[in-house]
């Protein structure tokens, strides 16, 4: 599966060796991550969910073919843009936080009507 995100500021791709622009994306495909992108991710992260910064960063570049460098130089807005793709592919995972004892009936206790 793969999502391709149309860009507001093209990417100038430039030449290692010389700095000079070669071509130029306006639009970026980013394919689903692996788990093996998420493992690299983690380790580029230290394993600290502190960098998630870091992690989600790499996670993008790794699945849509970015350098740090031009993932860094994106608009704001291309770069949420590919976040939010980046994202979209993660929903799917477990569930975190809290979880309702299955006793319960889902629902909490709440005021009747006339109560305070």
């Amino acid at each position: 599966m793969s999502t391709i995100v149309k860009l507001t500021r093209p990417i100038e791709l430039r030449s290692a060796s010389t700095g000079q622009v070669v071509s130029s994306l306006d639009e970026v495909r980013m394919r689903a991550p692996t788990a093996g992108d998420m493992a690299d991710a983690l380790d580029e992260a230290g394993g600290n969910m502190k960098n998630a910064g870091s992690l989600i960063r790499h996670l993008v570049c790794r699945c849509a073919g970015l350098s740090r460098s031009d993932f860094d130089n994106l608009a704001l807005e291309d770069g949420m843009a590919l976040i939010g793709v980046m994202t979209g592919f993660l929903a799917g995972g477990p569930q975190t936080g809290p979880m309702p004892s299955p006793l319960s009936s889902g629902h909490s206790a709440s005021l009747q009507d006339g109560e305070d």
